[in-house]
């Protein structure tokens, strides 16, 4: 992906959305922020990007800092 953002993780994951058949719509690709950690949540990081005929015709950040929430050990998830 050729389109220039902040990125606030060292990995991304991308969905991708194809518009429905026959439309003239663009494919819409949010990415998010990934994590390897299973005590990090990231918040922050996240873009929506629309792209058309192989170029991006719209971007926008869904934050506009860095947020990665941790969880506190002392919590149990049962």
């Amino acid at each position: 992906m050729s389109a220039r953002f902040e990125p606030c993780a060292e990995n991304y994951n991308a969905v991708v959305l194809p518009p429905e058949p026959g439309a003239e719509k663009p494919w819409v690709v949010y990415m998010l922020p990934g994590t390897t950690r299973h005590d990090t949540v990231p918040i922050g990081g996240s873009y929506r990007f629309e792209a058309k005929d192989g170029a991006v015709v719209s971007q926008r950040a869904f934050t506009r800092t860095c947020i990665a929430l941790q969880s506190d050990p002392r919590v149990r998830s049962d």
